[in-house]
């Protein structure tokens, strides 16, 4: 196997060795080597230029859980026009951390959504003819899977513009961007209050849930920072760990009366699925 880069259309000659015995045939070439030996082959060689172009791009080179991510192909014809008779696909395999979201398509000039399998996550887009140097594209949008493991992930997909003649993969042109990284931290956390209207004087209890998300059983060393709205202030003696209390926060308080609190986690508390229960006050 071959592969040519960076050559411009026109007649090469390919001069290759071959040691060993064999045969082989296809359209252009025919060889049978009975004998073991070195044999010298030069073969002529028509490089074409491709019947399309192709390339692609994304919104985003940075991404978390849950994003949407918009791709665009651009794509059209290098050569003379198709007519309507020649129906154009575009076939893109979607990278498995993001999935397709469904109504989103925006196409040009008659191209459709032809078909879409999940079980490969592949789109096929569809339209009859294209316009000779007129530049076409397909606009979608798609979400990243919120079960990711943690980690760091590139994501990074080609779509292929074709008929029943010729192909392009929009790696072909380096005007494709098409590569996203996406961050899942290793902790994950979620907060919760008891009361969604409270009045002067009410006592309020939060509950702060950090998840592990990473490969380990267990974390630990962990700080938690909780910064309260103007007005609340700390209740000593009312944080837990699941049902063990811990130490009450460092709080540091800002000269309008803000408080920042910081919780070292203790051993006894390893973020596995911990909850922590505060009582702040309303004043």
């Amino acid at each position: 196997f071959y592969f040519f880069t960076n050559l411009l259309p026109g007649d090469y000659t390919l001069r290759t060795e071959y040691a060993g015995s064999g045969s082989f045939s296809d359209d252009a070439l025919s060889l049978t080597l009975g004998n073991t030996g070195t044999y010298v082959v030069n073969a002529n060689l028509a490089l074409t230029q491709a019947q399309f172009y192709t390339y692609k791009r994304v919104d985003k080179v940075l991404a978390q859980l849950g994003d949407t991510l918009t791709y665009r192909i651009y794509y059209g014809s290098a050569l003379s026009a198709l007519p309507d008779s020649v129906p154009v696909r575009i076939s893109d395999n979607l990278p498995p951390e993001i999935v397709y979201i469904n109504g989103t398509l925006q196409a040009s000039n008659g191209m459709t959504l032809f078909s879409f399998d999940s079980t490969d996550n592949r789109l096929v887009f569809k339209r009859n003819g294209i316009a000779h140097n007129a530049m076409d594209s397909v606009v979608f949008m798609t979400r990243i899977r919120d079960d990711l493991p943690a980690g760091v992930t590139f994501i990074s997909n080609a779509a292929t513009v074709y008929n029943a003649n010729d192909s392009t993969s929009t790696t072909a042109d380096s005007r494709s961007r098409a590569t996203t990284k996406i961050i899942v931290p290793y902790l994950s956390v979620e907060k919760r209050v008891n009361k969604r209207i409270a009045q002067r004087g009410d006592i309020l209890t939060y509950t702060v849930t950090v998840q592990n998300r990473s490969n380990q059983d267990s974390l630990t060393a962990i700080d938690l920072t909780d910064r309260m709205p103007l007005g609340f202030k700390y209740k000593s003696n009312t944080t837990y760990c699941g049902p063990a209390p811990l130490t009450d926060p460092l709080v540091i308080q800002s000269e309008r009366g803000q408080q920042e609190m910081i919780w070292s986690l203790p051993e006894s508390c390893p973020v596995k699925n911990a909850s922590l229960n505060t009582e702040p006050w309303w004043v």
